[in-house]
């Protein structure tokens, strides 16, 4: 991304749809970016079209969710002018991402990592950034409003710990309009978000993006009563990850009763094993969407993955379902939470 995306600009329209939006917002425009590493950038006019390209979306809203820098806040002195020019109608809001704290500085002395974390705070203040450091305001439109959240950078592992929710939702009410949601790995193999995740987003009112649902394919007829691939046959990343996950949750043998269950209710609903294991997800509390990626010019399954929509999974399609999953070994226990795999 640093060297062959990072003026690669594009811009993605998505039109989002809630039953309990303020009326005043209907139409209401917002423009995210992020993870800008100005101290890889040094292309002034390509940083410059980002600007004008930012400002013709003509947005309500401008959020900027992090890394703004790579390590040392005096990375933005070349672009704070140009960066001073994005414009909204209702202010640009920012949080810090893990990059932004100077941790991957060999500081000489402590007061200099202070005095550069406080340099880019006052630098984004002077950009006209409003920075959300665990706080929350509320936007408003005549009488109504809508609260903005935000929280600072939480990792696992070696990852900044900074984040608190629960300092960012206070005085919120629990009726007020909020947009929160947490990209989770979630799949009927991998069901770690229901140890504390779900439980801490059903207080908040988080909802659930879930990825890896299909396990990057293999949740498929395809995969269906044949011998164990090798790792030379897994020709995607994606293959690759999420075999090594099934062989820590039970190995082959187990994923391979799995799929004969899927396979058996999938031929009782007319539909796919990968239209199942989707609307398993899909009914799982605060899950709001679940993203199924695709390979442009190579696959494509629109038609297919439709289907889930009119799917309804009964109590025996859960049970056999869970005769499985129930022999499995607790990735929680075995891996950690989510994301632990990758620290």
């Amino acid at each position: 991304g640093i060297f062959k995306g990072r003026y690669n600009y594009k811009v993605y329209n998505y039109d989002l749809n809630f039953e309990d939006l303020p009326k005043e917002f209907d139409g209401y425009q917002i423009t995210h970016i992020s993870d800008m590493h100005s101290g890889s950038l040094n292309n002034i006019k390509s940083v410059e079209y980002a600007v004008e390209l930012i400002n013709e979306q003509n947005s309500d809203l401008i959020l900027f969710t992090g890394d703004i820098v790579n390590n040392r806040a005096d990375e933005l002195d070349v672009w704070k002018n140009t960066l001073s020019k994005i414009e909204a109608n209702d202010g640009k809001y920012s949080v810090l991402g893990n990059h932004d704290y100077g941790d991957y500085v060999n500081w000489k002395f402590e007061h200099e990592k202070k005095d550069n974390f406080e340099n880019l705070l006052k630098i984004q203040n002077e950009m006209g950034f409003n920075l959300l450091m665990n706080e929350n305001i509320n936007i408003k439109r005549n009488k109504q409003s809508i609260s903005l959240i935000g929280v600072e950078n939480w990792g696992k592992g070696r990852f900044k710990k900074k984040g608190d929710i629960d300092k960012a939702c206070n005085g919120l009410n629990e009726n007020d309009f909020k947009i929160v949601s947490n990209q989770v790995q979630y799949s009927i193999l991998d069901q770690r978000p229901e140890k504390i995740m779900i439980p801490f987003f059903i207080k908040y009112g988080i909802q659930i993006l879930s990825y890896g649902t299909l396990l990057g394919g293999f949740f498929s007829e395809k995969y269906l009563n044949v011998d164990e691939p090798t790792r030379a046959d897994l020709t995607t990343a994606s293959l690759q990850k999420y075999k090594n996950m099934i062989d820590i949750w039970g190995g082959w043998e187990l994923f391979q009763e799995l799929l004969i269950i899927l396979d058996s209710i999938s031929k009782k609903h007319n539909c796919s094993i990968a239209n199942i294991a989707t609307r398993f997800i899909l009914d799982k509390p605060q899950v709001a969407g679940v993203i199924i990626g695709a390979r442009l010019g190579i696959s494509d399954h629109r038609e297919d993955n439709s289907k889930v929509f009119e799917l309804k999974l009964d109590q025996d399609d859960i049970s056999l379902i869970s005769s499985v999953t129930s022999k499995s070994n607790d990735l929680f226990d075995t891996i950690g939470d989510c994301g632990d795999e990758y620290r």
